[in-house]
């Protein structure tokens, strides 16, 4: 019975590694070749489900930095735009950054600043 229940433990200790190493490894294997790195900056964001869109490819985040594979070729233009606008608190975000280009390096840094709306 002890060697059932070792065998069932160490079963779900792998699974968990190789969950979290799939996670890891995630963005690399769905990334296409030559395709840019963006770094999304949002100054003051407070609320959740801020969504991005980066040409074809949105982007939803709740953090204030995080780092996302585009499909955008070095050297393609690209557009920038807010696809939805965060909630719980409802903010108003703003690009800081230039909003098209064309994408040079491996890291495009995408800019924004946040506001919490107030209601009377």
């Amino acid at each position: 019975m002890l060697s059932l229940r070792i065998s069932v433990l160490s079963l779900l200790t792998l699974i968990t590694i190789n969950c979290a190493r799939i996670d890891e490894l995630g963005s690399r294997f769905l990334k296409k070749e030559g395709a840019i790195t963006a770094r999304i900056t949002a100054t003051n964001l407070a609320g959740r489900n801020l969504s991005l869109q980066i040409n074809q490819d949105t982007f939803t985040t709740s953090v204030a930095q995080t780092v996302v594979s585009t499909n955008v070729p070095r050297g393609e233009n690209f557009t920038v735009t807010i696809a939805a606008q965060p909630v719980l608190p409802a903010q108003t975000c703003t690009l800081t950054s230039p909003t098209t280009g064309v994408a040079s390096g491996d890291l495009l840094e995408i800019a924004l600043s946040c506001t919490t709306q107030k209601f009377t």
